[in-house]
């Protein structure tokens, strides 16, 4: 299966992908919302009214990267076996399930990483969703190679004041095997 991907990134780094391919980060460092990985949007052709990918991914960086802000384009190649799809029900519910009896292990891992770390901006987060995602990963016979997710991000038209949503408006890829990356480049 080809997904075309979209990162917004600043300039100098967005180059450095291409050069180099992107850094997962390792395990023990906290991972994002979505699990370990590099983060893309892709196309959202079931919502009519929002943005491209591109337009997502350059709100992206203009918010939360260095100016001057560039996108890299990514194609993927990936077996649809190896996907862990959160839009498909059934995974979702084992989620869901999954995070409501792993919640002590989800604290004390929050509790340990804002110890080792206290004034990250990750600690006064304490997102525990990548950690339950990072979890449920582990407990699956094989690790997915891309993660999809329809969701919400703050991605919204700059003069919309929003800090959080909940119906999505974009959809994300989280590549977690950079072996899957067949081409990129800066546009």
């Amino acid at each position: 299966m080809e997904l075309e991907l979209f990162h917004g990134t600043n300039k100098d780094q967005a180059e450095e992908i291409c050069r180099n391919k992107p850094c997962i980060p390792k395990s023990g460092s906290y991972p994002g919302d979505v699990g370990r990985g590099f983060y893309n949007f892709y196309e959202n052709e079931n919502y009519e009214y929002s943005i491209s990918a591109v337009q997502a991914a350059t709100r992206y960086a203009d918010k939360y990267r260095d100016t001057p802000s560039a996108v890299v384009k990514t194609l993927v190649d990936f077996n649809p076996e190896r996907v862990l799809d959160l839009n498909i029900d059934s995974n979702y519910s084992r989620l869901i399930q999954f995070k409501s009896k792993a919640q002590e292990v989800i604290s004390k891992t929050i509790e340990e990483y804002q110890r080792l770390h206290p004034n990250s901006r990750v600690s006064k987060r304490a997102n525990p969703d990548g950690i339950a995602i990072e979890r449920f990963i582990d407990s699956l016979p094989e690790n997915p190679v891309i993660i999809l997710w329809d969701r919400w991000e703050d991605i919204e038209h700059p003069s919309i004041k929003m800090k959080s949503g909940q119906i999505p408006n974009c959809k994300v890829a989280v590549i977690r095997d950079l072996r899957i990356i067949k081409k990129q480049n800066v546009i």
